[in-house]
């Protein structure tokens, strides 16, 4: 695979010094070839992600929603709306003390919280047999630092 990969980079070098050989094309065409080939031969790193937090207390989860809330002037998304509104139910569930577990679909994104025994209108008109779950999503706080205040969706 590296073979290769020295095979198509020298073929784009190539190609962009015959480039500058011929006065048909443009300085401009050559010099794009050329940083290509250089993005072409960078090797390709991802930072190296710990493990995924899901032992997020209570206090916490309280917090990361108090600062994911973000002013309609910096919604960007056609959604955002919708997880704003979805992070003030997760809050004032967590506030409540409903009881919560963090979900396994939970990764360095974004915590899923599922909220459950909720004693809602089924409870009080049906029984104790009818609670209800809730699911939300919030960002994690690492997604909400690289959002700098405005919409982490």
């Amino acid at each position: 695979m590296a073979a290769t990969k020295a095979t198509a980079l020298r073929q784009t070098v190539a190609k962009a010094l015959d480039s500058l050989r011929n006065p048909a094309v443009s300085r401009d065409s050559a010099i794009e070839l050329l940083e290509q080939a250089l993005v072409d031969a960078a090797p390709v790193t991802r930072p190296k992600l710990g493990p995924i937090k899901v032992d997020y207390t209570r206090e916490e989860l309280i917090a990361i929603c108090e600062a994911a809330i973000v002013p309609m002037k910096h919604w960007y998304d056609r959604d955002s709306a919708s997880a704003q509104r979805q992070v003030g139910d997760c809050w004032v569930l967590l506030r409540a003390d409903v009881p919560f577990r963090i979900e396994k679909d939970t990764d360095h994104k974004t915590i899923w919280v599922e909220h459950y025994d909720i004693e809602g209108f089924q409870y009080v008109e049906l029984g104790k047999d009818f609670k209800e779950t809730e699911l939300s999503y919030l960002p994690t706080p690492k997604r909400l630092e690289e959002a700098a205040g405005k919409d982490w969706y």
